[in-house]
Order: structure tokens, then sequence, then C-alpha cells
């Protein structure tokens, strides 16, 4: 990409982690605006959501395009060349998609169920209150209040959880048997695929669900994220598993990206910029 690309992220999204990785390992040039969502409500600002309709994030903006999934965002980044995820493959994908928000909300207990509850109650009427204010947008609030409300709806609901793990204990064993024998998920080398199963399984990791990476009952799974994690872009996308820190392969492998000084990014989050050194 030749023109100046911002991505816009949370810093605690899953799928933001995502694009950093992708970020990291690409080197490319990138402003870095963070987006809160929570309890802050950032994400739900009128002006992100003429950005991004869905209020979604990670978003990566280039020129006059805005790549909204995390596919087209490792698109992107790959050097302008399509990765070779087939039909027969794409399942792969299934990570990048996957609603962990709904998960967590199923998970969540005590303290972190109430403050849960608190911000996904404050986040409806926010995209309540603009859906009135701004008309022009009020089909895509609307669209946003029922997603919050599936996850305000998650919270407590025992079976639906459970089935949300069977169906994860379902991909983690097909993912077993496809990663046997592989360094890369894709072969050839790292690819954008393997940003997205990295931050998917530290999520996994911090949630406590360390049994789809147990070397005793997928140990090729857990030999490929031991392995994938000790790269330096796990380090400089921030991500944690809620285990050993994560180390980079060399002391003297710092990566590419610096920080640097920034304005507001219009969306009432923190001015916090970060470029990745071309």
């Amino acid at each position: 990409m030749k023109n100046e690309m911002t991505l816009y992220y949370d810093p605690r999204g899953m799928t933001s982690q995502m694009a950093r990785i992708m970020l990291a390992e690409s080197g490319a040039p990138c402003r870095l605006m963070t987006v809160r969502g929570g309890f802050s409500g950032d994400h739900l600002a009128p002006e992100f959501a003429r950005l991004n309709p869905s209020m979604s994030l990670p978003v990566l903006a280039c020129g006059g395009e805005r790549m909204t999934t995390i596919a087209d965002i490792g698109q992107a980044l790959a050097s302008g060349a399509r990765e070779p995820v087939d039909a027969d493959t794409q399942w792969l994908l299934q990570p990048g998609d996957y609603c962990n928000l709904l998960l967590e909300a199923g998970l969540a207990a005590g303290w972190k169920r109430i403050g849960l509850r608190i911000a996904l109650k404050r986040q409806i009427r926010l995209a309540q209150n603009r859906a009135g204010r701004h008309h022009d947008l009020a089909a895509a609030y609307n669209a946003k209040t029922s997603e919050l409300r599936d996850q305000l709806n998650a919270i407590g609901n025992h079976e639906e959880t459970q089935a949300r793990l069977r169906n994860l204990d379902v991909l983690f064993n097909t993912f077993e048997k496809y990663i046997a024998g592989r360094e890369y998920i894709l072969g050839g080398g790292w690819s954008y695929v393997d940003a997205i199963w990295t931050a998917f399984v530290a999520r996994l990791r911090r949630l406590g669900l360390d049994d789809f990476v147990n070397r005793n009952r997928h140990p090729h799974t857990s030999a490929y994220y031991h392995r994938i994690r000790r790269r330096p872009s796990f380090c400089q996308a921030g991500l944690k598993d809620g285990r050993v820190p994560a180390r980079a392969q060399s002391s003297t492998d710092t990566g590419n990206i610096t920080v640097m000084p920034t304005p507001n990014s219009g969306f009432n989050s923190s001015p916090n910029t970060q470029r990745s050194a071309p």
C-alpha cells in the first residue's frame, strides 16, 4: 500500500491484537489510533460509526479504502499478495470471526460479571441515545443495540456457553490434525493466519481455557502455539496469555514499532499513536 495507513484498534480486543501482530510482522508504516470499547464506549462515537457502521474494531484505513474484517486486513498487510486460503482451508479463518465476547460474557463470574453488566447496559443506553440524535446512523445504532443485548443476555447463560465450548472443541480437534507436521499454518512461512490463531489461543488461555492447548491432549497445537508466541511480534502487539511473560527470540531484536506523539483520534479515545518504522 502506497498511501499512509491508519489502524483503529482497541488494545484489549482480540481481533485488534491479531491486527497488531500482522502489522508488526509486516513492518509497514502505519499510524495507530486507540479507540476503546467496553465501558468507555469510544467505538460508539458518531464519527467512528461513519467510518465503520458496524462499530467493530479493528479498522484499517488507507486512502479511501477501509478494511473491517481481520482477513481483509491481513491480506492488505501481506505485501500486496493474497495468502493461499481456498475453499478447503477457509475454516482456518474462523477464529477471526469468532464472537469471543459472547463466550467471555458466558464465562464471567463474580465482580467481573457485575462489571460487564454495567458496561453493556451503559453501551446500550449510548447506542439508543445516539440512534435518536443521529438519524442517518439510526439503522447502524439499532443493529449495534441488538448486538449488545445479545452479549448482555449471554451473561450467566450456561447452556449457550457450553454449546460454544463444544464448538471450540470440534474446531481444535480439527486443527490438531491439520497442524501436525507443519511449522506454519499455510506452509512456506509465516502468514496472517498464524496471527489469527496466535491471538485466539492467547485469549482463550487468559480465560482459563488451557485445555485447548494442553500438550497431552493437543500436543501439535501446543507445540505450534508455544513456538509462534516466541516471535517478537507477540510482544510488540502487547499480547498476554496469563502465563509466563512472552520473550522475544533475541534480546537484540526489538522489532520495528516506535512510539510517537499524536493528536486525539476524534473518537473520545486516548491520544496514543504509534508508527511502525519503514
